[in-house]
């Protein structure tokens, strides 16, 4: 059978060729699968250029594609192994506090409880917070089973990875909890050994479900025990320790957070209101992973992993033309945020693939990813079906699509984005084809 090939469409070919024989030059040849020795060590490419950050970005392009699985695992074999040692993801702090006791104990209950996962205790029953807007499809036609495989084999290989190094893997969680109601069951877990204290006896009694109240009335209610814990700081800290104090005041804050913005996003049914949503859960991940730097100390190396766009360095030079995005145009991406707050110390890594398909939830999108001739994913595609290729200039002078704003650059089945690829990552991992999440 004839190959038809796809002939690119961007106006300027000498940037195109330029740009091609740039990265045959400078792109690292990664075998498939890509769990292999011979990866990790062609990795040690990125160790000079590591060596003084402090926070990494593992992004991804789709959230429902198998492959990311093993990019992460990769990735994080070989920062682990150079003493990255706090390991962030777009979940809830409730999700990440129990698949962190998991990593602690081998335990695999804790995976079983987290509501990422599926779990439903501590959600309401007398009331339902499912999404009726345009997030509904996330409810009705979610992949869960595998969903929950791939993440649970993950959180599985990520264990043998934190067993093989030391010190030992943190993990967290820093999005908002998309099912919120479990924390309230870790909040009486670090409570209950001063339950007798008066001022602690209150504090319960504030974080009490009220039968029957609405999400408005629930968010107030936690906002009244927000103030008397940080009130009563003080009084926590000599009782449960300064950990579990700070501990109690970041889940009651994250409670908080989450019911706020399902009370904003689950009935928006357009993109403004959406885009108001999609604000506050920016600020909630600002607060959160600054609060984990804080508590980690400067020494600490973190990666966080999350989608790239969450992940940009300069999100407001992305060009883009779907609905809702991170901060929904009122606030800094997460990954713009940290590198205006932490300038010179996060090393940035975008992936990036090609072809293939997922098997996202929503009707509005398609779950066909189809090569696009005038994108710099379909450049890569000729040159390897895996690489990564580090946008350095240290040794050449960088081809002039790298820094052209109005490159294209696919992310999934959607339309993609337009944007200098080098104001936003410091290097590409390539896959060309990937596939949908799959149960085993």
């Amino acid at each position: 059978m004839t190959k038809i090939r796809i002939m690119p469409l961007f106006s300027n070919n000498r940037a195109i060729s330029e740009f091609r024989a740039w990265a045959l030059q400078h792109a690292i040849r990664l075998d498939l699968p890509l769990q292999s020795g011979r990866n990790l060590t062609r990795l040690a490419v990125l160790d000079q250029s590591i060596a003084n950050k402090r926070i990494v970005y593992l992004g991804e392009p789709d959230h429902f594609i198998h492959e990311k699985y093993g990019y992460r695992l990769l990735m994080l074999r070989y920062l682990v192994s150079r003493g990255w040692n706090r390991v962030g993801e777009e979940m809830g702090i409730v999700d990440g506090h129990r698949i962190n006791k998991y990593l602690e104990t081998g335990d695999s209950d804790h995976l079983e409880r987290a509501p990422i996962y599926g779990y439903k205790g501590g959600q309401r029953t007398d009331r339902d917070d499912s999404a009726t807007g345009l997030l509904k499809d996330s409810f009705t036609s979610f992949p869960l089973d595998v969903f929950n495989a791939e993440q649970k084999s993950f959180a599985r290989s990520l264990r043998e990875i934190a067993n093989s190094y030391s010190p030992r893997i943190r993990f967290f969680g820093f999005d908002i909890d998309a099912l919120p109601g479990a924390g309230y069951e870790d909040l009486a877990e670090m409570l209950a050994p001063a339950a007798d204290n008066p001022s602690v006896a209150k504090i319960l009694s504030a974080l009490a479900r009220v039968p029957d109240e609405t999400r408005v009335a629930e968010v107030t209610r936690l906002d009244l025990a927000i103030q008397m814990i940080d009130a009563d700081l003080a009084v926590l800290r000599q009782h449960i320790g300064s950990a579990n104090a700070a501990s109690v005041a970041r889940f009651a804050r994250a409670l908080r957070d989450s019911f706020h913005y399902t009370q904003s996003a689950y009935p928006a049914s357009d993109w403004p209101a959406l885009n108001v949503a999609m604000g506050l859960r920016e600020e909630t991940m600002h607060r959160n992973v600054t609060a984990q730097l804080a508590e980690s100390g400067s020494d600490s190396k973190t990666v966080l992993m999350s989608h790239n766009l969450h992940l940009a360095k300069a999100y407001d030079r992305i060009k883009r033309n779907f609905g809702a995005g991170p901060g929904g145009g009122r606030v800094p991406a997460l990954g713009t945020f940290l590198n205006h707050l932490m300038p010179g110390q996060i090393y940035s890594i975008w992936m990036l693939c090609n072809r293939g398909c997922d098997c996202q939830p929503f009707s509005f999108c398609t779950c066909d990813i189809k090569p696009a001739a005038d994108s710099l994913n379909f450049i890569l595609s000729e040159i390897a079906p895996a690489l990564i290729l580090p946008l350095s200039a240290e040794h050449s002078p960088l081809p002039n699509l790298l820094l052209d704003s109005k490159a294209l650059i696919k992310m999934d089945g959607q339309p993609g984005v337009r944007a200098a690829i080098v104001e936003q990552a410091d290097a590409i991992f390539f896959i060309d084809e990937v596939s949908p999440l799959r149960a085993a």
